[in-house]
């Protein structure tokens, strides 16, 4: 993907490469671990030839730049009022801290690097925020297009572009299906599912609170996935109403303890553990389950080997650390 040289910006970047993420992804599975990618490992593979310009003068140019990580470093730090401090790239790439830095001067914020003797014009904020802004946005977009291509899965780049841009399932989904034109062929069946979900930015499932629990941020829920307990994310519903959420897990969870009925008989789990019930509806090459509770899609990691025949069969699988994160707001 190449910017456009009508109006040059600070911060250029050629073709976005993620050509070593099948190579992460392989060494994983022979380990036996998860293999959906985590946010540190699609910042430290996610990379481009990077230029640090103003005008013709060249500030700083790189090649296999991690341009994720910097777009991700941005936009935590940058928000619509000028920082109160300077920003120095702190990069799990360099050894030392500082390779695009953007600092405050009397006459305006300038960008340049620790390895460079120069930098770019002072500028005001409204310019500076323009232009990096521009940049964060770009570089979201093709890195969940070179996630998806290098993979071949849009699952691996929907997780990918959750954990490496702090974004909430929805979001990933969503902004995903956008970034690649929509839902290929292979995914048709989950969009069926999800699609008027996908219309009000909501992927997950409508839950009603039961309770809260000791600590003001746990809950307890009953959804179609069965009744869960967890920690809820922002602020906490009344007793008795009902929302749209995500579901989400402190780890992957395993296939040794799920329970099947392949005839698709209600499952008995009455123990104190929170599981997650529903129907296989697909299980991708990166380790991730689709489950279908009612209208709702949910993808679980997973690990260990599923047995024959496990697509289709109603599952619940026993689940630790639930999160809930509102996304109907």
């Amino acid at each position: 993907m190449e910017q456009s040289a009508k109006a040059p910006p600070i911060l250029r970047f050629g073709t976005v490469d993620a050509t070593d993420l099948p190579r992460r992804i392989d060494l994983l599975r022979v380990s036996g671990r998860p293999t959906a990618l985590t946010g540190a490992e699609v910042h430290a593979n996610v990379e481009a030839d990077f230029t640090i310009q103003d005008g013709e003068h060249v500030v700083f140019a790189e090649p296999l730049f991690p341009v994720a990580e910097l777009a991700w470093a941005l936009s935590r730090w940058m928000d619509g009022n000028a920082p109160e401090h300077d920003f120095t790239f702190d990069s799990m790439t360099y050894d030392v801290p500082g390779v695009v830095q953007i600092i405050r001067t009397g006459l305006g914020w300038t960008v340049g690097s620790c390895f460079s003797g120069t930098t770019t014009a002072p500028r005001s904020w409204v310019a500076v925020h323009r232009e990096l802004q521009t940049f964060v946005d770009a570089i979201k977009v093709a890195t969940a297009v070179a996630v998806r291509d290098a993979t071949g899965s849009m699952i691996t780049s929907i997780l990918a572009m959750c954990r490496a841009f702090d974004m909430p399932l929805a979001e990933g989904k969503a902004f995903v299906a956008d970034a690649v034109g929509g839902i290929d062929p292979v995914n048709r069946r989950l969009h069926d599912i999800a699609e008027s979900y996908l219309k009000t930015g909501v992927l997950g499932m409508r839950v009603t609170v039961l309770a809260g629990a000791s600590r003001a941020s746990e809950v307890v829920v009953d959804s179609p996935a069965g009744r869960l307990r967890g920690t809820w994310d922002g602020p906490l519903p009344g007793v008795g109403e009902t929302t749209d959420t995500g579901v989400d897990t402190d780890g992957p969870c395993s296939w040794a303890d799920a329970l099947f009925v392949s005839d698709g008989a209600s499952l008995t789990a009455d123990d104190e553990r929170s599981w997650l019930r529903g129907v296989v509806e697909r299980i991708d090459p990166d380790s991730v389950l689709l489950l279908r509770s009612g209208p709702a899609v949910t993808p679980v990691e997973m690990i260990g080997t599923p047995p024959a025949g496990a697509v289709g069969s109603s599952v619940a699988i026993p689940v630790s650390g639930v999160r809930f994160f509102p996304t109907g707001v």
